[in-house]
C-alpha cells in the first residue's frame, strides 16, 4: 500500500499514531490559516 500511495512506511505509521481532529479543532485551524493569508486561501 505504501508503494501505491508513494509514502514511506515510517510516515504512514507516524500518521496512524496522530490523534484525529474534531470538527471544531479542524475549523479553528482552517480559520487561522485563512486569517494569516489575508483571507485569500
Amino acid at each position: 500500500m505504501c508503494q501505491i500511495l508513494d509514502v514511506s512506511r515510517s510516515s504512514y505509521y507516524d500518521w496512524l499514531k496522530r490523534p484525529d481532529l474534531t470538527d471544531y479543532e479542524l475549523e479553528a485551524k482552517i480559520l487561522d490559516i485563512f486569517k494569516s493569508s489575508r483571507e485569500t486561501y
